[in-house]
């Protein structure tokens, strides 16, 4: 959706600029080849590709994860700010992190070792970056 981060808003983060997803997002996946899997972290990027399938709210969609698995799977962003969230819910850790990485308890098989590993790296980056961008500003 974009490769910065926006900055604190009053009730959260400040969303991605509009326009990035429409300049950059069919040069970037024309470049990549067939993913595969397409990650949705948070809920701007989940609103933005599931559309009308995406549930009232993150929460809701998230817990929903095996409607759209695959080529989608919808997850919180991995950020300090939602420990609290994820300790309420603790069928994302159970649940939804196995099914990501393909094993654990209950965790169903959807992905490819490929997969796995990418989803990984994708969870892990998209940490280290907001991390990163935060200190920059």
């Amino acid at each position: 959706m974009g490769f910065y981060y926006p900055g604190k808003g009053k009730s959260g983060d400040l969303p991605p600029r509009r326009d990035f997803a429409d300049l950059w997002r069919k040069r970037i996946l024309a470049e990549l080849g067939d993913l595969g899997l397409t990650i949705l972290v948070g809920g701007y990027a989940q609103k933005y590709y599931l559309g009308d399938r995406f549930k009232p709210s993150l929460t809701q969609t998230v817990r929903a994860y095996g409607e759209y698995l695959p080529p989608m799977i919808p997850l919180v962003h991995p950020s300090p700010l939602n420990f609290r969230w994820q300790s309420k819910n603790p069928w994302y850790e159970a649940e939804v992190v196995p099914a990501a990485v393909g094993g654990g308890q209950g965790g169903r098989r959807h992905l490819t070792l490929a997969q796995r590993a990418s989803a990984m790296r994708t969870i892990g980056s998209s940490w280290c970056c907001s991390r990163n961008a935060r200190r920059t500003r």
